[in-house]
């Protein structure tokens, strides 16, 4: 099965916005080793790109 996961994190007081990210790649870890496809987003990032994104969803 392909799966785009979409993760995002912010930072708020003195939490770091890390808790989306850990729970992320144990995600992606688990599903690809079950034999999935999987593609991450991470919309947190500076080097965000629609484009990409939309290509990632085709």
């Amino acid at each position: 099965m392909k799966i785009l996961l979409v993760t995002a994190g912010y930072s708020i007081f003195d939490a770091k916005g890390q808790l989306n990210g850990y729970l992320s790649y144990l995600t992606n870890n688990h599903l690809s080793k079950k034999g999935h496809k999987v593609k991450v987003s991470d919309v947190t990032k500076d080097t965000w790109n629609v484009d990409r994104e939309v290509d990632k969803l085709l």
